[in-house]
């Protein structure tokens, strides 16, 4: 019985095909691949560090702490797909609020005895370990202060089906991890932990600035479209219920 009231489709839904659904998806899974290079990279380039043994270790401590935080506050770009077509000023307003808050827990481990206290009697980590592990920790607050804006340009490209953007953006993202990861090698190598911390965080700044880009030039473009002018025949009188 069903079967004869259920329509095959949707009426005029503009999807059809799965390779258009796999036109969305096919760059999420491009970008996933090329994000998978940092890793070994930073880990790889941390062995060349003053103190390769306390260089990984910090950096997989703060990392490992970073995610953490991080990992409540990673789905902005659902809330921009689900809500932000019906209520963009809310949206911003909630990410604006909910940004500062990796940030701020961050900053609670790093610069208050909260920091310590953890990773000495919960993590069981020994005092200079814990120094190191503090320094690499806050480098990445500059991580942590771009990502949630990093997230909602994700969430606006995908609303916008400009997901080949994110190849390009997590190009970016490499690039520019590991162009400071050769430099902070080579000039600065006492920083053991903190190069990683520094060359994951300007990676994610340089992908947030090409997303951010783009949206700026398709908000152009669409600000450059004519919009149609008023109807000149229509009533003086005519409310806006019969339009």
């Amino acid at each position: 019985m069903l079967k004869n009231e259920i329509p095959e489709k949707q009426p005029d839904h503009p999807i059809e095909k799965p390779s258009q659904v796999f036109r969305f998806y096919r760059p999420l899974l491009y970008s996933s691949v090329i994000a998978v290079i940092s890793g070994p990279a930073i880990n790889a380039f941390l062995g060349k560090t003053t103190d390769l043994k306390l260089a990984i270790a910090s950096f997989a401590i703060a990392a490992s702490l970073t995610n953490l935080v991080q990992s409540f506050f990673s789905y902005i770009h659902q809330i921009v797909l689900n809500f932000y077509r019906k209520d963009a000023a809310s949206v911003v307003r909630f990410t604006l609020m909910l940004s500062l808050i990796p940030s701020l827990l961050i900053a609670l481990l790093a610069y208050t005895p909260a920091g310590p206290w953890f990773m000495q009697h919960v993590m069981g980590v020994n005092e200079r370990l814990m120094l190191a592990s503090l320094s690499t920790l806050r480098v990445f607050m500059l991580m942590t202060l771009v990502f949630p804006w990093l997230d909602f340009g994700n969430g606006l490209l995908m609303l916008r089906s400009l997901t080949k953007v994110m190849v390009w953006s997590q190009a970016a993202n490499v690039c520019v991890t590991l162009l400071v990861l050769v430099l902070c090698v080579a000039r600065t190598p006492g920083w053991n932990g903190m190069i990683g911390a520094l060359a994951q965080s300007l990676g994610v700044a340089a992908e947030a600035a090409v997303v951010w880009a783009v949206l700026r030039s398709a908000l152009r473009a669409d600000e450059a479209i004519p919009r149609p002018l008023p109807d000149a025949n229509r009533k003086p009188n005519e409310s806006s219920e019969s339009l």
